[in-house]
């Protein structure tokens, strides 16, 4: 994710990020060309990021490193949507002035 604000910040440095939750994953059919169409601009290259993030995202499920969705999902929202507030806005305030040169 670092790279993609590294290229968002060099574009408009005074941005204001915002942080968006959702209470459930979301699936992505990648493979269907119909929901493929609604990108036309989306380059391979970031198709194959995406996909590179899902193949890491596996191999924590496996190792235990990363909680999957469907244990995330078993918590009631309003028992998890603050801690995810807070870890997003932790990260952000680490990552961005590093990128920012601030």
């Amino acid at each position: 994710m670092p790279d993609i604000l590294a290229a968002v910040i060099a574009r408009n440095p005074a941005i204001a990020l915002s942080i968006e939750l959702h209470p459930r994953t979301y699936d992505l059919p990648i493979y269907d060309r119909k929901w493929l169409a609604y990108f036309p601009g989306l380059r391979p290259e970031s198709l194959a990021a995406v996909v590179r993030l899902a193949a890491l995202a596996e191999k924590r499920y496996a190792d235990g490193s990363l909680a999957p969705p469907e244990a995330v999902e078993a918590i009631p929202w309003a028992n998890r949507d603050l801690d995810w507030l807070a870890s997003s806005l932790g990260y952000l305030r680490s990552v961005v002035p590093t990128l920012a040169g601030i």
